[in-house]
C-alpha cells in the first residue's frame, strides 16, 4: 500500500488564530488554555509516534497519530492534520512503508507550529 504525503510546507501560518478564537465563539481565554495543552501534549504524541515506528508497531501508531491529529483539530491545524492523517492511515493498514519520510514532514510542521504558538502564548499572556 502507497501514501501519498502532500508538500504543504511553507504556505501560509501553521496556525490562524482568528479562525480557532472564531470557532470557539471568541472566548480568548479558552484559546490560551488550548494553547498551553497543546504545547505540553504534541512532544508526548511525536514521542509516541516515535517510539511506535521505531519499534515496527503499526497498531500504536495508529492510536498516536490519530491522538496528535485530534489536538492538531483543536487549533485547526490543517497541515499537522494532514500529516498525522497518513501515519495513522499507515498504521491501521499495517504498512509503514514510508514512515520514516512522514515523519520528518510531520516533525517539520509540529516544529513550525509550535513556534507560532510560543510566540501567541507569549504575546498574549504578558497582557492578561
Amino acid at each position: 500500500m502507497h501514501f501519498t504525503l502532500q508538500n504543504t510546507r511553507g504556505q501560509g501560518p501553521a496556525f490562524d488564530p482568528e479562525a480557532v478564537l472564531d470557532s470557539l465563539e471568541g472566548d480568548s481565554g479558552l484559546l490560551l488554555e488550548i494553547v498551553g495543552i497543546s504545547l505540553v501534549q504534541f512532544p508526548r504524541h511525536m514521542e509516541k509516534i516515535r517510539e511506535s515506528i521505531r519499534k515496527k508497531d503499526p497498531k500504536n501508531l495508529e492510536r498516536a497519530a490519530h491522538a496528535l491529529k485530534g489536538a492538531a483539530g483543536n487549533l485547526l491545524a490543517r497541515r499537522i492534520m494532514n500529516a498525522s492523517s497518513i501515519l495513522e492511515d499507515m498504521g491501521g493498514a499495517s504498512s509503514l512503508e514510508g514512515a520514516e519520510k512522514a515523519l520528518v514532514t510531520l516533525e517539520e510542521e509540529l516544529e513550525r507550529l509550535q513556534v507560532e504558538l510560543e510566540e501567541f502564548k507569549n504575546e498574549h499572556s504578558r497582557h492578561d
